[in-house]
């Protein structure tokens, strides 16, 4: 990826993560609730990758330290990003039903456009505002028609708490940008990850310690392997080495290919067929993406 542009090797980032965090819900389902209730596999989740976060960092050398000033930000990461947001979108999905907390996460790119425009970190233009709905359009395309006639599990405190997920994770990233001017992101993401797994065990440790591991079968050990590793570890180092060179409304709005992952997914996996309204919703998508990463207004400088 050397003859890469920033621009692009963040595009191929951002890619990557969405393609690993697109796969993992339907291998998450191999194992939860059942025998890894959900928040055991937070636990699984915060640790494991916190783990591979500071074995990576033992390969970088001459990195900066975080200053004193800058631990607020590094905490906050960790209660937006690798806590708060993983809590309320488990919780949130045992009590309503998988359409609606699909729905809802689709909310992250608008939220993330909001707090950026409010926080002053972003300046929009109508491209960027256009790119948002057009992207939207595109995302429900893949969700809406083969749900249909979905009844009965919807929760509106569990939708509302899956869309606070997506508040949660839409601080994170603008909390974390202005520390990725500073820091490696690497060096980042350790600290923030291990801040949010120390703050989430009072609510993980016991589900974790409550696994039957014996009973494991090859599959779902395959499958946490997966999700730790490649849902996580490697989505959220995907995603903050993006965030060194792009917005993080551009991060947030890579959320709307996940349906397109998925539906890809199930397309080689289980021969589902993909339609024209799916091709069209496609590249709806794509020209969203373009329209979002060809936005030139100048950014304001964040706070520190």
């Amino acid at each position: 990826m050397s003859q890469l542009s920033p621009l692009q090797r963040a595009h191929v980032f951002m890619l990557m993560a969405t393609t690993f965090y697109g796969l993992n819900f339907g291998l998450a389902k191999l194992v939860m609730p059942q025998p890894v209730p959900p928040f055991g596999f937070i636990f699984m989740r915060g640790v494991g990758a916190t783990l591979c976060f500071f074995i990576v960092s033992c390969f970088i050398p001459n990195t900066k330290a975080i200053e004193k000033k800058d631990a607020w930000r590094i905490i906050a990461c960790g209660l937006f990003g690798a806590c708060t947001n993983m809590l309320l979108f488990f919780k949130g999905l045992a009590i309503t039903s998988p359409v609606n907390a699909s729905l809802m996460v689709l909310s992250t790119p608008l939220v993330v456009a909001l707090i950026s425009y409010l926080s002053g970190i972003e300046r929009f233009r109508w491209t960027h505002i256009a790119g948002l709905i057009i992207g939207l359009a595109g995302a429900l395309c893949f969700i809406l028609p083969q749900n249909q006639s979905f009844q009965g599990l919807s929760n509106p405190f569990g939708d509302m708490l899956v869309f606070l997920n997506a508040v949660s994770y839409g601080l994170y990233l603008i909390i974390a940008k202005p520390l990725l001017i500073k820091y490696n992101p690497i060096t980042v993401i350790k600290w923030a990850f291990l801040c949010g797994s120390i703050a989430a065990l009072p609510f993980t440790l016991k589900p974790f310690l409550s696994i039957e591991y014996p009973s494991l079968q090859l599959s779902q050990m395959g499958a946490i392997a997966f999700v730790v590793i490649g849902a996580t570890f490697m989505s959220y180092l995907f995603n903050i080495q993006a965030m060194k060179y792009v917005k993080p409304s551009l991060v947030g709005y890579y959320t709307y290919l996940q349906p397109l992952v998925a539906t890809l997914f199930a397309l080689f996996v289980f021969g589902e067929r993909l339609g024209w309204l799916r091709l069209v919703a496609a590249f709806a998508i794509f020209l969203g993406i373009y329209l979002i990463s060809t936005n030139k207004t100048p950014a304001a400088k964040p706070k520190s």
